[in-house]
């Protein structure tokens, strides 16, 4: 894979990060699952869950704080990605941690985390 094919898809990987964890995009399904406006975390009010969520009670928090994480939702963005590809195990968990790394480093610098 070249050079400019593995900067472009750590781009791809921030940018897909940033929409789920971020974004005004996906505000309401981290709402629905329990979760606060990662823009001010002061306004917290839990919005009422439909029938089907209370099947995941413990989880909902803990998913959101996983998705709003650039690096966390990094991780299993490049673990996945490369296991779906064909990859071998540990090809995957090194994928994995090569995009939650790069997610952790332009989170820092665009100031997101």
């Amino acid at each position: 894979m070249s050079p400019w094919a593995v900067l472009w898809s750590l781009l791809a990987a921030f940018g897909l990060a940033y929409i789920v964890g971020h974004s005004k995009i996906s505000l309401s399904f981290r709402l629905l699952l329990g979760g606060r406006p990662a823009d001010d975390p002061t306004q917290y009010s839990p919005p009422a869950r439909p029938e089907i969520l209370p099947l995941i009670p413990v989880a909902g928090p803990w998913l959101v704080d996983l998705l709003e994480c650039p690096a966390c939702f990094g991780f299993w963005e490049g673990f996945i990605g490369s296991f779906v590809l064909g990859q071998a195990f540990e090809a995957a968990v090194l994928a994995g941690c090569a995009v939650a790394g790069s997610n952790f480093i332009l989170g820092r610098a665009t100031r997101l985390i």
